[in-house]
């Protein structure tokens, strides 16, 4: 059955390549991938890139973030929604770059996820562990950048990329996000002073003392 499949990758028709491609998702062989990376690296048309990436991602695991990436410059915005929907900077710093890259996509819902995932920065990287001086400088470093790209995105033309930036904002775990915060918690904002309590920043202590003496219970 999966032969049949294979030949059909080489079909005339967008259609029918797409859908050879997504019927090798049930099928777990090493030539299977070989020919979808293939497929994803050469096919013109974007949706069959799109399936092929899918498959890709299910079927090749750690493998697959490679592609992932590489989907990041895709020069269909379907690949590069689908791309930044799922790549995961974790600790890999190397992403930063091809990522913050994104911030100028024109689809908005590349920059939202882009927005969604850098947010996470701070959590993936800890300046307090840093072994030494430079290092700790230049981890300082990529979170400054990081945190002015989320800040700039508040002024998105986009609602949707706003809305994201708030949320990542709430994630960061820096001076500059938490004195955002502070100031929104301050003007009433619930969702704000819910980001809030996640927080661990030294410099919330006696701010939140004073928002929990407030006469305002949903301050407290």
């Amino acid at each position: 059955m999966y032969k049949r499949l294979i030949e059909y990758l080489d079909d005339p028709s967008s259609d029918i390549r797409a859908g050879a491609a997504g019927g090798l998702l049930g099928f777990k062989k090493k030539k299977i991938l070989d020919r979808l990376i293939r497929l994803y690296e050469e096919d013109p048309d974007p949706i069959v890139r799109l399936t092929a990436l899918t498959v890709i991602k299910k079927l090749g695991k750690s493998k697959s973030q490679k592609y992932i990436i590489k989907g990041l410059k895709d020069n269909s915005s379907i690949v590069r929604k689908y791309a930044s929907s799922k790549v995961k900077l974790g600790r890999n710093l190397k992403l930063i770059e091809p990522l913050m890259e994104l911030l100028d996509d024109c689809d908005a819902e590349v920059r939202s996820n882009v927005i969604s995932e850098i947010g996470y920065i701070t959590r993936y990287l800890d300046i307090s562990d840093s072994p030494n001086e430079a290092e700790s400088s230049r981890r300082k470093s990529i979170i400054d950048k990081v945190t002015a790209a989320v800040f700039n995105a508040l002024d998105d033309i986009d609602h949707e990329v706003r809305k994201y930036a708030r949320e990542a904002i709430g994630n960061l775990d820096n001076e500059q996000a938490v004195e955002y915060l502070l100031e929104k918690a301050n003007q009433g904002d619930i969702d704000a002073q819910r980001n809030l309590s996640y927080h661990e920043h030294p410099s919330l202590i006696e701010p939140m003392k004073e928002l929990y003496k407030s006469e305002n219970p949903k301050d407290r």
